[in-house]
């Protein structure tokens, strides 16, 4: 609202290095450390939250670009990771309510214990993905379509890339959830979450 209430991109587009080429390039290098960092956490609450920058990198660049159609990504966007992130970090919180689990390695088989918290789960993470037609799918097309008409070649190959990163993370998580056995000392715990979590979760996805 700032940078085109106030200022307006005209303004912020002047000089040699405008603001909004810094802003598009912060998001975008925001995207790509975001999303490697997550990869490398081992603990669930500290992946979502390395997510977060990557996914606030979108917006990032939606906005510097400037365009129409980047800007409706921009702030769809805004609206998007608003409701996907919410409902995957009601979902941990879910699963530390029952079982005090935080480390990604022991979240083996809670897919078979609790169903309807981890499918709203991985609802949520392919949307974060942009799997179609879920909402993350949306804005993450038109910003690449902004790309595109701009000619900005690399922040489409970062947008892209970064899409592939995201899954990797969440696909190793749906192996040990969805795949592997659940381990032993957590199965008596690892029941669904009362209704007062699950029902937001169910919700939001």
């Amino acid at each position: 609202r700032i940078v085109h209430g106030v200022f307006g991109t005209e303004y912020l587009a002047g000089g040699v290095v405008t603001v909004t080429t810094v802003l598009t390039w912060f998001g975008a290098a925001g995207i790509v450390f975001g999303s490697v960092l997550a990869i490398r956490q081992p603990d669930i609450k500290r992946m979502l939250a390395y997510s977060t920058v990557a996914q606030l990198g979108y917006i990032g660049v939606g906005i510097g670009l400037g365009t129409p159609l980047a800007i409706v990504a921009g702030l769809l966007h805004v609206l998007n990771h608003a409701l996907m992130k919410s409902g995957l970090f009601l979902a941990v919180g879910g699963i530390l309510d029952r079982t005090h689990l935080k480390t990604i390695a022991r979240y083996a088989g809670l897919g078979r214990r609790m169903p309807a918290t981890m499918s709203a789960f991985a609802i949520l993470a392919l949307s974060m993905v942009g799997i179609p037609p879920l909402a993350g799918f949306w804005s993450k097309w038109y910003l690449l379509v902004a790309t595109l008409e701009e000619g900005a070649w690399t922040l489409t190959v970062v947008i892209a890339l970064s899409s592939l990163l995201t899954a990797v993370y969440f696909l190793r998580l749906f192996e040990r959830i969805f795949v592997l056995a659940p381990e032993e000392q957590v199965v008596e715990d690892a029941t669904e979450p009362r209704a007062a979590i699950v029902t937001p979760v169910l919700v939001l996805a």
